[in-house]
């Protein structure tokens, strides 16, 4: 049903190399892309994570609900299971204070709360606590602050009304990022020492507001002053049909030199520009928290605008696991660059101006 795949090449991203990510400044001698083994990307661990998080006995996973606490401690005991460092207030959680109000039509507002304490004085059935999950990967350098950041949102839309008789939106594909993540973890845990730190972030409520983003931009574990570059995975689970199979696009291509970096480092992988700037899709994703306060971010996606997004039928099943699995390659080349390579920096005009929450 989609249009035949347009593998058009860019020059902001081309195919994999290998050796350049294992450390900085390796020179810039190709490799044959070698696909989703090059990074040794697991798709069957990426369909263990999306099946978790998207299963209906999770309902949903609204930000604040159990089926999202639920999908926290699946996400937290993996970091644990990797060994990655927990770097939340509560171990791997941050907590995330969460005011809920009624508007006029009678339907809930949630506002994002700037304090755990102050939000402790708020009338019960105002206050909703969610949780972020947060895990770092120390650098192999422990005096270098340096970080970078790899985001993505674990909650979801909750129950909802149904279609067709179903009223769970499991949102597979929302999922999708935050298994991804995961993966690039798993990966960048059993690989060679890193110049940078590199912490996960799994936020809550994202749906309601980026709320969990916000968060953490106030009570960062590392100083964003410190966090030289952000990557957010969003919709990595299927197809865009303007750009094919195994394609991924970023945004904000044309903002910061990070293309550049890459392309001078003679790193060629499968991703490109925005392919609907006319969207503004930039501003629209939780990456914009960040470079709003100053991180040269970007968001890494293969989202079609397809008809399941925030459906009930966005299920497990509509999920392509091998292009799944080639973004997710192609984001850990990403991530290994960002991590050991020359940081990327604003184009002037770039960096979008900060506004209040």
């Amino acid at each position: 049903m989609h249009s035949p795949p347009v593998l058009i090449r860019s020059t902001f991203f081309i195919i994999i190399l290998g050796a350049v990510l294992a450390t900085a400044g390796c020179g810039s001698s190709r490799q044959p892309a070698a696909g989703v083994a090059a990074a040794g990307v697991d798709t069957a661990r990426l369909r263990e994570a999306v099946s978790v998080l998207a299963a209906d006995s999770l309902q949903g996973r609204f930000t604040g609900s159990e089926g999202a606490a639920a999908a926290a401690r699946y996400i937290a005991g993996e970091l644990e299971r990797l060994g990655l460092e927990p770097v939340g207030d509560s171990g791997y959680f941050q907590r995330v204070p969460i005011q809920v109000t009624k508007r006029a039509d009678g339907r809930r507002r949630f506002s994002f709360y700037p304090s755990v304490r102050a939000w402790g004085l708020l009338p019960p059935e105002q206050q909703l606590m969610a949780v972020n999950v947060v895990a770092r990967l120390p650098g192999a350098d422990s005096t270098n602050l340096e970080t970078v950041v790899v985001g993505s949102h674990y909650d979801h839309l909750g129950i909802r009304r149904p279609v067709d008789g179903d009223s769970i939106y499991n949102g597979a594909d929302d999922a999708s990022g935050a298994a991804g993540a995961l993966e690039i973890a798993r990966v960048l845990a059993a690989g060679p020492g890193l110049k940078r730190s590199v912490v996960f972030l799994f936020t809550a409520g994202e749906a309601i507001g980026f709320i969990g983003t916000h968060y953490y931009a106030e009570y960062p574990a590392a100083p964003l002053g410190e966090t030289v570059a952000a990557l957010w995975l969003e919709n990595i689970g299927r197809p865009d049909p303007l750009v094919g199979p195994g394609v991924a696009w970023i945004t904000g291509s044309d903002r910061t030199n990070l293309g550049r970096l890459l392309e001078d480092a003679g790193i060629d992988i499968e991703v490109e520009p925005d392919p609907r700037p006319e969207q503004g899709v930039y501003l629209l994703t939780e990456s914009v928290v960040l470079a709003r306060r100053g991180v040269p971010a970007h968001t890494l996606s293969s989202f079609g605008f397809h008809d399941d997004w925030h459906e009930p039928s966005d299920e497990i099943e509509t999920i392509d696991f091998a292009h799944f699995g080639q973004v997710v390659t192609s984001a850990i080349v990403i991530v290994r660059y960002l991590a050991t390579g020359t940081p990327p920096q604003w184009y002037r005009g770039g960096q979008p101006e900060r506004s209040n929450f």
